[in-house]
């Protein structure tokens, strides 16, 4: 979403899930951004799980996408 077409600094908003499968191991990685709330509340948040080809996950991320991910236990 492209906000501040007309009065503001212009700023796209990337949010939404996706999947990223490796066809050679099985192994998935689930990436959800978040959409931005009022005000730039929540901009850039972005959770991960990465799952073997069991489906059972091996490690999460969580942070924002353009700066700083850590690792969740």
């Amino acid at each position: 979403v492209i906000h501040s077409i007309f009065i503001g600094s212009l700023w796209i908003d990337c949010f939404g899930d996706s999947e990223v499968v490796s066809l050679t191991h099985g192994e998935k990685a689930f990436v959800q951004m978040k959409e931005c709330g009022t005000f730039g509340k929540g901009r850039w948040t972005t959770t991960c799980r990465i799952t073997d080809a069991a489906g059972k996950v091996c490690e999460s991320f969580s942070g924002k996408w353009n700066s700083k991910l850590t690792t969740k236990k």
